[in-house]
């Protein structure tokens, strides 16, 4: 399954004037935001904590907005009861798919 999941990071290359150190940093506190998403997704979808779902989405919007994660927003319902498995799972593969993303921009921040 492909996600056709692109990623803009260019507003945060800027904010951080391209400093390779300030973006692996970001990058570093992006993949552990990510790998919690993941986490809190998967419980909750186990759960349906609708509470809990809000929260995890209040949050993780700033990331769709920010870095134009279109697909992401695709799959996410407001209430988590409308989370089906085919959702979940191409929300889960999007999150994955930014994990390594992240990944890999780190490893060419920190190439000199």
């Amino acid at each position: 399954m492909s996600t056709n999941c692109k990623i803009n990071l260019e507003p945060s290359y800027e904010q951080y004037d391209y400093d390779q150190k300030k973006m692996a940093n970001f990058l570093s506190m992006l993949q552990d935001e990510f790998n919690n998403y993941i986490s809190r997704i998967e419980a909750v979808y186990e759960s349906k904590n609708q509470k809990e779902w809000e929260a995890i989405l209040h949050k993780i919007i700033t990331h769709i907005k920010s870095m134009k994660l279109n697909k992401l927003s695709e799959v996410l319902p407001e209430k988590i009861e409308d989370l089906d498995e085919v959702s979940f799972r191409k929300a889960i593969n999007i999150l994955s798919y930014c994990l390594c993303y992240f990944r890999v921009e780190t490893l060419s921040n920190s190439a000199d």
